[in-house]
């Protein structure tokens, strides 16, 4: 497994503590600004690596990784991509299907305006997944185990209050657009930047280099 070193700490922490089912875990360096350098990821990927974990934009240095020139790199190692785009569903443009995305993993309660402890995932068809919990449910209690292809991904009773509240979150968000949500985004954060750049002692010029890598990178796909 290889992950970057920006990863979120719910993404490390699962993955660190199940090492003897996931193998060993490569942490992948990131620039200055946490960027991603392809090219760090093609000298890992040298070594056999069964999936490469990205935060596609991170809640600490707001950097928008290339995720499709990723997917490209992961994809030729023969490495499946893990996206986490807890950070951008719901404020910048992500399309799994186009990027070559092969799982895809994301929060509620941020920019999709749900409440806490709801989440959702995506999974490109063809790929089998096994889950590592069971729990139990009101679906066909005679059936004890799970045949292939009819795995169930949920533990226990499902969260339904907070999977209405999530939807209707995201509701909100397909009627406002992506697209205009990031816009908005894009203006507050050059102003944002406009006004750090002229505080004394700040390096104004990666400030601005971090909002033209970011904004050109999140807008490669909409």
């Amino acid at each position: 497994m290889l992950a970057t070193q920006t990863e979120h700490n719910s993404v490390l922490r699962p993955l660190m503590n199940l090492t003897d089912q996931v193998g060993s875990v490569d942490i992948m360096p990131c620039d200055a600004l946490g960027q991603v350098n392809p090219a760090d990821v093609t000298r890992l990927l040298s070594a056999p690596a069964a999936a490469l974990f990205v935060n596609h934009c991170s809640n600490v240095t707001g950097m928008v990784q290339d995720i499709p020139a990723l997917s490209e790199i992961a994809h030729r190692h023969s490495a499946l991509l893990v996206l986490d785009a807890s950070q951008s569903a719901g404020c910048l443009p992500v399309d799994a299907n186009a990027w070559g995305v092969d799982a895809l993993i994301f929060t509620g309660h941020k920019a999709l305006f749900g409440p806490q402890g709801t989440g959702g995932y995506y999974v490109r068809p063809g790929i089998s997944l096994r889950p590592f919990r069971y729990g139990g449910t009101g679906r066909d209690s005679r059936r004890l185990t799970y045949d292939d292809g009819d795995y169930e991904y949920e533990v226990g009773t499902q969260n339904a209050p907070g999977i209405a509240a999530l939807n209707a979150g995201v509701e909100y968000v397909l009627e406002q657009g992506v697209d205009p949500i990031h816009a908005k985004e894009r203006r507050l954060m050059k102003a944002l930047y406009e006004e750090l750049a002229a505080v004394p002692g700040l390096r104004s010029m990666e400030i601005m280099r971090a909002v033209t890598v970011r904004c050109s990178a999140s807008m490669s796909v909409s």
